[in-house]
């Protein structure tokens, strides 16, 4: 909450940038995927997905995305078909950002994903009190059929 007066208070004496609006930490309260050639809206990861966002100041980023219902092992160990599960239901990395306006471009240094490695990852962003929207550009995620696709998560500031 803090921060968030912080920031509140810079934007309104002109002080405060995009960049600056977008740091702290951030809670998942949504994630949906919406298909370019269909315009159907689906909840890749549930309804109820699992997620935490961070951007520091000084432009390092992470993030982490499950499902909530991701598998324990049956096992002493994972089979297969829990080890795929988890697999297509969780997304982690973490690298650097950079903010323009109400867009910004992730670089990921580390990933659970490795096609998200050395590529730029375009985003749009909208804040609205403690609310930030972001919303992927089409091209910057692929999908397992190769269908065109758009993800839009939302968060809310926890710190």
């Amino acid at each position: 909450m803090k921060h968030a007066l912080l920031v509140a208070l810079a934007l309104m004496t002109g002080t405060a940038s995009a960049a600056d609006s977008i740091v702290g930490r951030w809670k998942l309260t949504d994630y949906t995927m919406k298909w370019m050639d269909t315009g159907e809206v689906t909840h890749p990861r549930g309804q109820d997905a699992l997620g935490y966002l961070e951007y520091s100041p000084n432009g390092h980023m992470s993030v982490i995305i499950t499902s909530n219902k991701l598998p324990r092992a049956a096992g002493k160990t994972y089979t297969d078909a829990e080890a795929a599960f988890i697999f297509n239901n969780s997304t982690a990395f973490a690298g650097t950002y950079k903010v323009q306006g109400n867009k910004y471009v992730a670089h990921a240094d580390v990933s659970t994903v490795p096609d998200l490695l050395g590529v730029d990852l375009g985003r749009t962003f909208e804040i609205n009190g403690d609310k930030l929207t972001i919303t992927t550009n089409q091209t910057s995620i692929s999908t397992s059929d190769g269908r065109p696709a758009s993800i839009t998560s939302i968060w809310q500031r926890i710190e």
